[in-house]
Protein backbone atom coordinates (compact mmCIF):
# COMPACT_ATOMS: atom_id res chain seq x y z
CA UNK A 1 0.00 0.00 0.00
CA UNK A 2 0.96 3.68 -0.51
CA UNK A 3 1.27 4.97 2.86
CA UNK A 4 1.20 8.86 4.00
CA UNK A 5 3.12 8.75 7.79
CA UNK A 6 2.37 11.72 10.29
CA UNK A 7 4.18 11.86 13.38
CA UNK A 8 7.24 13.99 15.25
CA UNK A 9 8.70 12.71 18.33
CA UNK A 10 11.06 10.08 18.92
CA UNK A 11 8.18 6.95 19.90
CA UNK A 12 7.00 7.49 15.92
CA UNK A 13 10.70 6.32 14.76
CA UNK A 14 10.28 2.82 14.87
CA UNK A 15 6.72 2.78 12.95
CA UNK A 16 8.49 4.69 10.45
CA UNK A 17 11.19 2.56 10.00
CA UNK A 18 9.12 -0.41 10.29
CA UNK A 19 6.95 0.98 7.05
CA UNK A 20 10.26 1.89 5.68
CA UNK A 21 11.74 -2.12 5.64
CA UNK A 22 8.11 -3.45 4.84
CA UNK A 23 6.72 -4.37 1.32
CA UNK A 24 4.31 -0.54 1.47
CA UNK A 25 5.81 1.98 -0.20
CA UNK A 26 5.89 5.58 2.27
CA UNK A 27 4.92 8.22 -0.14
CA UNK A 28 5.48 11.17 2.40
CA UNK A 29 6.10 12.12 5.84
CA UNK A 30 4.02 15.22 7.15
CA UNK A 31 5.58 16.61 10.59
CA UNK A 32 5.42 19.33 12.98
CA UNK A 33 7.44 22.39 11.77
CA UNK A 34 10.95 23.04 13.32
CA UNK A 35 11.17 24.55 16.15
CA UNK A 36 13.65 26.61 18.52
CA UNK A 37 15.16 24.84 21.15
CA UNK A 38 18.10 25.74 23.87
CA UNK A 39 19.72 29.42 24.75
CA UNK A 40 20.28 30.20 20.94
CA UNK A 41 17.18 29.40 19.86
CA UNK A 42 18.35 27.41 16.76
CA UNK A 43 15.37 25.82 14.66
CA UNK A 44 15.79 21.87 15.20
CA UNK A 45 14.18 19.14 13.01
CA UNK A 46 11.90 16.40 14.41
CA UNK A 47 13.00 13.02 15.27
CA UNK A 48 10.51 12.03 12.70
CA UNK A 49 12.19 14.50 10.05
CA UNK A 50 15.19 13.75 10.52
CA UNK A 51 14.98 10.32 9.86
CA UNK A 52 13.05 11.13 6.88
CA UNK A 53 15.09 12.80 4.95
CA UNK A 54 17.89 10.40 6.02
CA UNK A 55 15.80 7.83 4.04
CA UNK A 56 14.83 10.61 0.76
CA UNK A 57 11.47 11.08 1.77
CA UNK A 58 9.12 13.80 0.78
CA UNK A 59 8.67 16.03 4.07
CA UNK A 60 5.87 18.48 4.90
CA UNK A 61 5.54 20.52 7.84
CA UNK A 62 2.58 22.71 7.66
CA UNK A 63 1.83 25.65 10.42
CA UNK A 64 -1.82 24.96 10.11
CA UNK A 65 -2.70 21.51 9.01
CA UNK A 66 -6.46 21.48 8.32
CA UNK A 67 -6.44 23.61 5.81
CA UNK A 68 -6.78 23.26 1.57
CA UNK A 69 -3.34 23.69 0.77
CA UNK A 70 -2.39 20.53 3.16
CA UNK A 71 -5.59 18.68 1.72
CA UNK A 72 -4.54 19.11 -1.64
CA UNK A 73 -0.83 17.78 -1.25
CA UNK A 74 -1.84 14.94 0.27
CA UNK A 75 -3.92 14.42 -2.46
CA UNK A 76 -1.32 14.34 -5.08
CA UNK A 77 0.41 11.51 -3.05
CA UNK A 78 -2.46 9.18 -3.80
CA UNK A 79 -2.03 7.30 -0.22
CA UNK A 80 -3.89 3.83 0.09
CA UNK A 81 -3.80 4.89 3.84
CA UNK A 82 -2.58 7.43 6.45
CA UNK A 83 -0.54 6.19 9.40
CA UNK A 84 -0.80 8.66 12.33
CA UNK A 85 1.85 8.10 15.39
CA UNK A 86 2.10 11.12 18.05
CA UNK A 87 1.49 13.66 15.40
CA UNK A 88 -0.50 16.26 18.10
CA UNK A 89 -3.40 17.28 15.89
CA UNK A 90 -6.78 16.47 15.54
CA UNK A 91 -7.66 15.28 11.90
CA UNK A 92 -10.74 16.82 10.14
CA UNK A 93 -13.22 15.12 8.26
CA UNK A 94 -11.77 16.54 4.85
CA UNK A 95 -8.30 15.02 5.81
CA UNK A 96 -9.60 11.54 7.01
CA UNK A 97 -11.66 11.14 3.81
CA UNK A 98 -8.55 11.11 1.62
CA UNK A 99 -6.90 7.70 1.90
CA UNK A 100 -8.83 4.48 0.22
CA UNK A 101 -8.84 2.77 3.64
CA UNK A 102 -8.53 5.79 5.98
CA UNK A 103 -5.96 7.08 8.71
CA UNK A 104 -4.90 4.36 11.39
CA UNK A 105 -3.28 5.69 14.45
CA UNK A 106 -1.36 3.88 16.93
CA UNK A 107 -2.25 4.42 20.54
CA UNK A 108 -0.31 4.27 23.66
CA UNK A 109 -3.08 2.44 25.92
CA UNK A 110 -5.52 0.08 25.62
CA UNK A 111 -8.44 2.24 24.28
CA UNK A 112 -10.90 2.47 25.22
CA UNK A 113 -8.74 3.62 28.62
CA UNK A 114 -6.35 6.51 28.15
CA UNK A 115 -7.81 8.72 25.49
CA UNK A 116 -5.82 11.79 24.60
CA UNK A 117 -2.18 13.38 24.65
CA UNK A 118 -0.30 11.84 27.45
CA UNK A 119 -1.78 7.95 27.70
CA UNK A 120 1.91 6.39 28.98
CA UNK A 121 2.51 9.16 31.95
CA UNK A 122 -0.89 9.38 33.54
CA UNK A 123 -0.83 5.31 33.37
CA UNK A 124 2.05 4.98 35.19
CA UNK A 125 1.41 8.19 37.11
CA UNK A 126 -2.17 6.99 38.44
CA UNK A 127 -0.35 3.34 39.47
CA UNK A 128 -1.75 1.26 36.35
CA UNK A 129 -0.28 -2.71 36.01
CA UNK A 130 -0.80 -2.83 32.58
CA UNK A 131 -1.05 -0.83 29.64
CA UNK A 132 -0.22 -1.52 25.80
CA UNK A 133 -0.80 0.10 22.46
CA UNK A 134 -3.91 0.15 20.38
CA UNK A 135 -4.26 0.04 16.36
CA UNK A 136 -7.17 2.55 15.31
CA UNK A 137 -9.30 3.78 12.57
CA UNK A 138 -9.41 7.22 13.18
CA UNK A 139 -12.36 9.63 13.30
CA UNK A 140 -13.16 12.96 14.42
CA UNK A 141 -13.01 12.52 18.10
CA UNK A 142 -10.02 12.15 20.43
CA UNK A 143 -9.09 8.44 20.04
CA UNK A 144 -12.99 7.13 19.77
CA UNK A 145 -12.37 5.09 16.58
CA UNK A 146 -13.05 1.61 16.24
CA UNK A 147 -9.84 -0.87 17.21
CA UNK A 148 -7.93 -3.02 15.04
CA UNK A 149 -5.56 -4.50 16.93
CA UNK A 150 -4.05 -4.67 20.47
CA UNK A 151 -0.92 -5.38 22.42
CA UNK A 152 -1.07 -5.90 26.09
CA UNK A 153 2.40 -5.16 28.10
CA UNK A 154 2.58 -5.84 31.75
CA UNK A 155 4.29 -2.66 33.38
CA UNK A 156 7.12 -2.61 35.89
CA UNK A 157 6.64 -1.47 39.54
CA UNK A 158 9.92 0.70 39.42
CA UNK A 159 9.87 2.06 36.11
CA UNK A 160 9.51 5.28 34.74
CA UNK A 161 7.11 7.04 31.89
CA UNK A 162 9.78 7.19 29.84
CA UNK A 163 11.43 4.01 30.69
CA UNK A 164 7.69 2.46 29.63
CA UNK A 165 7.57 4.62 26.50
CA UNK A 166 11.01 3.17 25.44
CA UNK A 167 9.85 -0.15 25.94
CA UNK A 168 6.35 0.19 24.00
CA UNK A 169 7.82 2.34 21.12
CA UNK A 170 9.53 -0.71 19.06
CA UNK A 171 6.77 -2.70 19.36
CA UNK A 172 4.61 -0.32 17.32
CA UNK A 173 6.33 -0.64 13.77
CA UNK A 174 5.39 -4.92 14.08
CA UNK A 175 1.52 -3.79 14.88
CA UNK A 176 1.49 -1.19 12.69
CA UNK A 177 2.90 -3.49 10.14
CA UNK A 178 0.51 -6.94 11.06
CA UNK A 179 -2.82 -3.83 10.90
CA UNK A 180 -2.02 -3.07 7.45
CA UNK A 181 -1.71 -6.17 6.21
CA UNK A 182 -4.83 -7.25 7.57
CA UNK A 183 -6.83 -4.32 5.93
CA UNK A 184 -5.29 -5.17 3.10
CA UNK A 185 -6.18 -8.93 2.48
CA UNK A 186 -9.85 -7.57 4.26
CA UNK A 187 -9.40 -9.94 7.10
CA UNK A 188 -8.89 -7.75 10.00
CA UNK A 189 -12.45 -6.15 11.07
CA UNK A 190 -11.99 -3.35 12.91
CA UNK A 191 -14.95 -3.23 16.24
CA UNK A 192 -16.31 -0.28 17.70
CA UNK A 193 -14.58 0.68 21.13
CA UNK A 194 -16.29 -0.48 24.36
CA UNK A 195 -18.64 2.56 26.19
CA UNK A 196 -16.98 1.02 29.51
CA UNK A 197 -13.11 1.43 31.12
CA UNK A 198 -13.34 5.01 29.46
CA UNK A 199 -10.50 7.21 30.95
CA UNK A 200 -9.20 10.27 29.78
CA UNK A 201 -5.09 11.36 29.37
CA UNK A 202 -4.87 15.24 28.94
CA UNK A 203 -2.00 17.06 27.60
CA UNK A 204 0.52 17.61 30.80
CA UNK A 205 0.50 21.05 32.39
CA UNK A 206 3.58 22.11 34.60
CA UNK A 207 1.13 21.75 37.80
CA UNK A 208 0.03 18.29 37.06
CA UNK A 209 3.79 17.06 38.63
CA UNK A 210 2.82 19.17 41.88
CA UNK A 211 3.04 16.72 44.92
CA UNK A 212 0.36 16.55 47.89
CA UNK A 213 1.56 15.33 50.76
CA UNK A 214 -1.28 14.37 52.27
CA UNK A 215 -1.32 11.05 49.79
CA UNK A 216 -0.11 8.10 50.65
CA UNK A 217 3.58 7.03 49.89
CA UNK A 218 2.45 4.45 47.23
CA UNK A 219 0.82 7.44 44.99
CA UNK A 220 3.13 9.53 45.08
CA UNK A 221 5.65 7.37 44.23
CA UNK A 222 3.36 7.10 41.15
CA UNK A 223 3.26 10.47 40.29
CA UNK A 224 7.23 10.53 40.66
CA UNK A 225 7.29 7.96 37.96
CA UNK A 226 4.95 9.05 36.09
CA UNK A 227 5.83 12.88 35.25
CA UNK A 228 8.61 12.12 33.75
CA UNK A 229 10.34 12.90 31.64
CA UNK A 230 8.26 16.20 31.99
CA UNK A 231 6.99 17.96 33.62
CA UNK A 232 8.88 16.57 36.50
CA UNK A 233 7.28 15.91 40.03
CA UNK A 234 8.25 18.64 42.24
CA UNK A 235 7.37 20.10 45.49
CA UNK A 236 7.85 23.41 47.24
CA UNK A 237 11.15 23.55 49.64
CA UNK A 238 11.72 26.54 51.68
CA UNK A 239 12.02 29.35 49.45
CA UNK A 240 12.41 27.34 46.06
CA UNK A 241 11.47 23.85 44.41
CA UNK A 242 12.55 20.36 44.75
CA UNK A 243 12.27 17.89 41.94
CA UNK A 244 11.81 14.32 42.32
CA UNK A 245 13.23 11.98 40.03
CA UNK A 246 13.56 8.37 42.01
CA UNK A 247 11.34 7.65 45.08
CA UNK A 248 9.87 4.44 46.53
CA UNK A 249 7.76 3.80 49.82
CA UNK A 250 10.20 3.15 52.64
CA UNK A 251 9.31 1.48 55.92
CA UNK A 252 8.05 3.76 58.79
CA UNK A 253 10.92 4.77 61.23
CA UNK A 254 8.42 4.98 63.69
CA UNK A 255 6.06 7.86 64.82
CA UNK A 256 5.39 9.21 61.62
CA UNK A 257 5.01 13.04 61.40
CA UNK A 258 2.50 15.31 59.49
CA UNK A 259 2.99 14.62 55.65
CA UNK A 260 5.41 16.62 54.21
CA UNK A 261 7.90 16.76 56.56
CA UNK A 262 11.39 15.74 56.07
CA UNK A 263 12.14 13.36 58.48
CA UNK A 264 16.11 12.38 57.85
CA UNK A 265 18.11 9.79 56.12
CA UNK A 266 17.97 6.43 55.14
CA UNK A 267 20.99 5.12 53.24
CA UNK A 268 21.15 7.05 49.85
CA UNK A 269 17.41 8.37 50.44
CA UNK A 270 15.90 10.97 52.40
CA UNK A 271 12.58 9.88 54.41
CA UNK A 272 9.56 12.50 53.76
CA UNK A 273 6.27 11.59 55.81
CA UNK A 274 3.57 11.23 53.34
CA UNK A 275 -0.66 10.51 54.24
CA UNK A 276 -2.10 7.81 56.20
CA UNK A 277 0.91 7.24 58.31
CA UNK A 278 3.23 6.03 55.27
CA UNK A 279 6.88 7.43 54.06
CA UNK A 280 8.66 8.04 51.17
CA UNK A 281 12.16 7.60 50.34
CA UNK A 282 13.27 10.37 47.68
CA UNK A 283 16.26 8.19 45.89
CA UNK A 284 16.82 11.16 43.51
CA UNK A 285 16.13 14.75 43.37
CA UNK A 286 17.48 17.86 42.16
CA UNK A 287 17.05 21.54 44.33
CA UNK A 288 16.85 24.68 43.05
CA UNK A 289 20.04 25.52 40.78
CA UNK A 290 22.11 22.22 42.32
CA UNK A 291 22.55 19.17 40.06
CA UNK A 292 20.86 15.91 40.26
CA UNK A 293 21.77 14.07 43.89
CA UNK A 294 20.94 11.37 46.18
CA UNK A 295 18.39 12.35 48.73
CA UNK A 296 21.29 11.58 51.86
CA UNK A 297 23.38 14.65 49.38
CA UNK A 298 20.39 16.75 49.81
CA UNK A 299 20.47 16.45 53.42
CA UNK A 300 24.17 16.57 53.69
CA UNK A 301 24.60 19.38 51.06
CA UNK A 302 22.36 20.83 53.50
CA UNK A 303 19.05 21.57 50.60
CA UNK A 304 17.29 19.80 52.93
CA UNK A 305 17.35 19.68 56.57
CA UNK A 306 15.58 17.59 59.14
CA UNK A 307 12.32 18.84 60.10
CA UNK A 308 11.61 20.91 57.27
CA UNK A 309 8.09 20.87 56.31
CA UNK A 310 7.97 19.97 52.10
CA UNK A 311 4.73 21.49 50.06
CA UNK A 312 3.54 25.05 50.81
CA UNK A 313 1.57 26.38 48.55
CA UNK A 314 2.12 23.52 46.06
CA UNK A 315 -1.47 21.69 46.90
CA UNK A 316 -2.60 18.69 44.85
CA UNK A 317 -1.36 17.27 41.93
CA UNK A 318 -3.33 14.72 39.64
CA UNK A 319 -6.24 13.13 40.48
Amino acid sequence: MRVLFLGTPAFALPTLQSLIESPHTVVGVFTNPDRPRGRSGTAVASPVKREATRHGLPVFQPARFNVEETYRTARELRPDVAVVVAYGCLLSASFLAIPTHGCINLHASLLPAYRGAAPIQWAVARGETRTGLTTMRLDEGMDTGDILLQEVVEMRPDESAAELAGRLAPLGGPLMVKTLAGLASGTLRPRPQPDQGVSRAPLLRREDGRIDWTWPAARVTDLVRGMQPWPVARTRAGDGWLRLFRAGVADSPGAVPPPGTVIGPQEDAVLIACGEGTVLAALEVQPDSRRRMSGREALNGRALHAGDRLGGDAGGAAS
